[in-house]
């Protein structure tokens, strides 16, 4: 097996399994965790899930980043091909920009929701002492 074959290979499985992790926490866990019987322990259920998937995700990434840059450079396009607005006006320039586009939406919205999960924890911890911070986590 070439070494581009096996980085395609490894890019695709990467990105399947970073899809396929939020699809699956959002389709099939959080709906489950929802449920009437599981009300209870969903908070904590989903931290620990969450931050499981957290490692995933983030291994994922990194993977892909990894590969995403050797497939690059196994096709000879480099930072100043990518850069040319001649390759961003052909298919495979328009097309990778979309890709690079959505992976950057969906990490922005990603970093913003880890955010707000730590402005939501800051608030339960500087609020332990007042008792009911419900109010102020729902703002968070």
């Amino acid at each position: 097996m070439s070494g581009y074959v096996l980085c395609v290979w490894l890019h695709v499985v990467a990105a399947a399994v970073w899809v396929g992790s939020m699809v699956f926490f959002a389709a099939a866990i959080v709906p489950v965790l929802r449920s009437i019987d599981a009300r209870q322990a969903a908070p904590a259920l989903l931290e620990r899930i969450g931050a499981r998937f957290r490692v995933i995700g983030g291994v994922s990434l990194g993977v892909l980043l990894v590969t995403g840059t050797a497939n690059l450079h196994y096709r000879g396009i480099g930072w100043s091909t990518m850069s040319n607005p001649a390759f961003s006006a052909g298919g495979f320039g328009r097309v990778l920009a979309w890709k690079l586009g959505l992976v950057a939406l969906v990490v922005l919205m990603t970093g913003a929701h880890e955010v707000r999960g730590a402005i939501a924890e800051l608030a339960d911890i500087v609020l332990a002492d007042a008792g009911d911070n419900a109010g102020l986590r729902d703002v968070a």
